[in-house]
């Protein structure tokens, strides 16, 4: 049964006609859709928003990707350059050591051929010749001698230098620090908010 039509305890209802309420309650849920009309234009918005702002984050991966490659090609032309370079430094410094050991070589290969031939003149000398004979060529041995005892193929003292080459290995963790240095870090991604939005956060129902 309807309840206007049954008796009831006091307190009684408290009730009004809808016709003397209607235009009120109309105008409440008129004021309540214009009120929802204008979140679904900022929801709109927002969406626009959104969209815009992924638009310019796929945008900004395929440019920071660009970036990141040219930069790498970069490095790497760098590097080869300096590689071709450092290759360069060795192979002069080794032609320029080898150039001096080969003019010392030479020296003390044709020295030590004219000081055996004159031993074994001097030898055959002493041993067949008479002694006027020997004096004859005394003088002359004695002095091609001094010349062969005072000789020295080494007188720049090449051979008391460094013979050696070197290129110190590399320190990978330096040279690790150096890259991140040079190409930098992602600029950006540190001033966004770590983590996803609950939908109750979100303020959604």
């Amino acid at each position: 049964m309807e309840c206007t039509q049954v008796d009831h305890v006091q307190p009684t209802h408290q009730y009004e006609l809808i016709s003397d309420v209607a235009d009120k309650q109309m105008a409440i849920m008129e004021t309540l859709v214009q009120d929802a009309r204008l979140k679904h234009s900022e929801l709109l918005e927002t969406y626009k928003m959104v969209d815009a702002a992924q638009n310019r984050l796929s945008c900004s991966l395929t440019r920071a990707h660009q970036n990141v490659d040219d930069a790498t090609q970069t490095l790497i032309r760098i590097i080869e350059d300096n590689r071709r370079q450092i290759i360069k430094d060795l192979d002069n410094a080794y032609g320029a050591k080898q150039l001096q050991l080969t003019v010392i070589d030479k020296k003390v290969q044709q020295m030590a051929e004219k000081l055996a031939q004159t031993i074994e003149f001097t030898s055959r000398l002493v041993k067949y010749a008479a002694p006027t004979e020997v004096m004859v060529f005394k003088q002359l041995l004695h002095t091609r001698l001094q010349v062969y005892f005072s000789f020295n193929p080494d007188s720049n003292n090449i051979l008391q230098t460094t013979c050696e080459l070197d290129f110190p290995p590399l320190n990978s963790n330096v040279a690790r620090q150096q890259i991140i240095s040079i190409m930098g870090l992602v600029r950006g991604a540190s001033e966004w908010p770590q983590g996803t939005i609950s939908s109750a956060n979100a303020g959604m129902p």
